[in-house]
């Protein structure tokens, strides 16, 4: 394995009044990158938007950055005023897809309130709405999002969407839907498609160190709809696979021919061991699954680099159409990160 850095520059086409605050909240919090020709789509688990670079060095920088609203395309149930906390991209079939967490959140204590109003904030747990997102936008011949063909995404419901509503039947995760994700409840942080199937990995929860990924499988895409095929072994609307990854969850998900590869990281708010595995001849499955780590069907390929409170890896994509490399992004970059400036952000190269 070696390492290098590209740099990511974002702030070409923000408005120079507010392009400070702006810049700041998409390099702080990159949790998900997907590359395809010669650009890196990537979001954030802050905004509402995707944002696009591009590069002509070869991959030493991306620059050029465009911006699109989601809601100009899916419907975002509270707008533009809530986060989606995207935490998966995945291109396939000339689309984009982006995944939200799913997940409820718990307020965090506050350094500067008494320790009655902090112990007050640990019970209050919050609902956004904008979080269960599944969706699907077509990109044109330049890879700009459009309008040309509709986009689409899973039906919303009263609480969150269809995928939401099986799951509050399920055996193995109907528990942890009242959970917050940093309490090890249900976190969606990592997504891969290929052709009509769809990959969701869990970051939490783990289940006695087992970790949890949801294939989906695309019935039709019509009306602005995702219309999900019945493949689960109780007739729902996903498999289950577990993967052994040493307790860790996933962060992200790429197709890689017939495998998988899972970026792992800890599931609750702390900091710890990072790898990621390559999960063999995964889309052949027909049923759902149970895979131990020491099978030769599940191997750890690298270890990757993890700060204290800094360097979250989140999100993960092959380098410039290179199976052979890995850029990997961070969620709270550490300030060795921002050497450039505030509106440029380093990313990491692994070559395999």
């Amino acid at each position: 394995m070696s390492l290098s850095q590209v740099f990511l520059n974002f702030n070409s086409i923000l408005n120079p009044r507010d392009s400070d605050n702006k810049v700041k909240e998409i390099c702080d919090s990159l949790s998900a990158v997907v590359s395809v020709d010669k650009y890196l789509f990537l979001g954030g688990d802050e905004t509402t938007t995707i944002e696009r670079l591009e590069t002509h060095d070869g991959g030493a920088t991306f620059t050029n950055h465009q911006q699109w609203k989601i809601s100009e395309f899916v419907k975002l149930p509270s707008g533009d005023d809530e986060e989606i906390d995207i935490e998966g991209m995945a291109c396939s079939d000339r689309s984009l897809w982006i995944v939200g967490s799913h997940s409820l959140k718990r307020r965090q204590p506050n350094p500067k309130k008494t320790a009655a109003e902090n112990i007050k904030r640990l019970v209050d747990v919050s609902t956004e709405r904008n979080r269960y997102l599944l969706a699907r936008i077509p990109l044109d011949s330049n890879y700009n999002l459009t309008k040309t063909s509709p986009s689409a995404q899973l039906e919303i419901t009263d609480t969150g969407n269809i995928l939401i509503d099986a799951l509050k039947k399920d055996k193995h995760f109907k528990s942890f839907l009242n959970i917050p994700s940093k309490d090890n409840g249900i976190d969606i942080e990592g997504l891969a498609v290929s052709q009509n199937k769809i990959f969701i990995g869990l970051r939490g929860p783990v289940l006695r160190g087992w970790t949890s990924i949801l294939e989906l499988e695309c019935k039709s895409i019509n009306d602005s709809n995702i219309e999900l095929k019945k493949i689960g072994s109780e007739n729902q609307p996903y498999r289950k696979h577990f993967v052994q990854l040493g307790g860790l969850g996933v962060r992200d998900l790429i197709v890689d021919g017939q495998d998988l590869l899972i970026l792992a990281g800890p599931t609750m708010d702390l900091d710890g061991p990072v790898e990621v595995f390559r999960w063999k001849n995964a889309l052949t499955n027909r049923e759902e699954s149970l895979t131990w780590g020491n099978e030769g069907s599940l191997e750890s390929v690298l270890k990757v680099p993890y700060g204290e409170d800094t360097d979250h890896a989140e999100g993960i994509t092959f380098f410039a159409s290179n199976t052979k490399s890995l850029m990997i992004v961070y969620d709270s970059p550490s300030n060795s990160r921002k050497q450039r400036g505030s509106s440029t952000i380093q990313a990491d190269i692994f070559t395999l």
